[in-house]
């Protein structure tokens, strides 16, 4: 079909008539509307922010190193606030993600003693203690000598003792472990 420029328009032959103009001039009206642009930036805002208030972390809550197999367990408890965390590694042995204590060393080591995770775990105490000072609730308290450790399954059990002696020692009178959760309509299988 060949493209054909068009002609005349029949309404505007009838312009004159002011029931026509009338028409005409509604139809001329901008096409473009104009945007309230900082009530939309607002009203986004609110919306970013009532999602990020009302978001609920109850998956996981803790950053579980993917070199590191967690025992699994049938009776676990959701972990409540964000208590320190000490991982033992095949390798090392951290807290709060940073390396601290190589765990080769003190799994052969007859001491009971690590004091390079003892410090770390005394400054956690310690800028916990200004968190304590501010507020006298119990709840604080107990979060704060609340300490989490994520063994993996091939750890010596000794060397889980003396990272929990050694957290003892620093002040950490609760320590929970982290485990998977297993089957509940099953036993857990034994390795």
């Amino acid at each position: 079909m060949p493209i054909v420029a068009p002609g005349r328009r029949i309404g505007t032959a009838f312009a004159s008539h002011t029931a026509i103009a009338k028409r005409l001039a509604k139809r001329r009206r901008g096409v473009y509307a104009t945007l309230l642009l900082t009530s939309l930036v607002d009203m986004f805002v609110i919306l970013v922010l009532y999602l990020i208030q009302s978001f609920n972390a109850t998956g996981q809550i803790l950053f579980i190193d993917p070199d590191i197999m967690l025992p699994k367990a049938q009776t676990a408890s959701s972990l409540v606030g964000a208590p320190p965390v000490v991982t033992i590694g095949q390798s090392s042995i951290t807290v709060q993600g940073k390396a601290v204590e190589d765990a080769t060393v003190l799994a052969k080591s007859g001491v009971w003693e690590a004091p390079k995770l003892e410090r770390a775990l005394l400054e956690l105490r310690t800028s916990g203690q200004a968190v304590r000072d501010v507020s006298q609730a119990s709840s604080v308290r107990a979060a704060d000598e609340t300490l989490v450790v994520q063994a993996d399954l091939g750890v010596p059990y000794m060397l889980v003792k003396k990272v929990i002696f050694t957290a003892q020692k620093a002040g950490f009178t609760r320590v929970d472990f982290a485990v998977q959760q297993a089957a509940k309509n099953g036993p857990a299988p034994i390795r």
